[in-house]
């Protein structure tokens, strides 16, 4: 069940934290590509939370423009005062199988 957009107590949600991450990740990478996200689902359990979300990819190589599209698995854990903490960043997903 995924958890409610916002702030809870001044807190900010996992959803927050999540796309707060993702927009660092474009500003470190100085826009060269586009990060984009689809779908996300929250599978919660105490202070742990698994993130299955999908992400977006384009960007443009010698041959051309390229679009990927990923279902990438994160962990975080609640910490202390309860903010959360990515402890597994799986960008990669599935396709680490592939």
């Amino acid at each position: 069940m995924a958890r409610p957009q916002g702030d809870l107590h001044g807190i900010p949600s996992l959803e927050h934290v999540v796309r707060a991450a993702f927009v660092r990740i474009v500003e470190h990478v100085r826009h060269s590509f586009v990060v984009g996200q689809g779908r996300m689902e929250v599978i919660e359990g105490g202070d742990t939370a698994l993130v299955v979300m999908e992400s977006t990819l384009a960007y443009d190589e010698a041959d051309g423009h390229v679009n990927v599209t990923r279902r990438a698995t994160y962990v975080f854990r609640r910490e202390a005062g309860g903010r959360w903490a990515c402890t597994v960043d799986n960008s990669y997903g599935t396709d680490l199988l592939a």
